[in-house]
């Protein structure tokens, strides 16, 4: 049970949301750089072409996690009465 709850937290939620905010950062700088070029999500989250990224991504998505995590404790405790 553990190992499956930490496959899906690992690479269901931490390396989707590390290949998200790759995929957002890739186009935001498409578009400023006014280049027409077309990018794919599924490029981005497809590691059996290239692995090296799965770990990268999986940390970034933990560290944002983390954040948002710890905004929302801090938010949720501001508002309660």
């Amino acid at each position: 049970m553990i190992t499956f709850l930490s496959t899906l937290l690992r690479h269901y939620i931490f390396c989707f949301i590390g290949a998200s905010l790759r995929f957002l950062w890739d186009l935001i700088i498409i578009k400023t750089k006014k280049k027409h070029q077309s990018i794919k999500f599924k490029d981005y989250h497809n590691y059996d072409e290239n692995s090296d990224t799965e770990i990268i991504d999986a940390i970034v998505g933990f560290i944002v996690f983390g954040i948002i995590i710890f905004i929302s404790i801090k938010v949720i405790n501001k508002h309660s009465w």
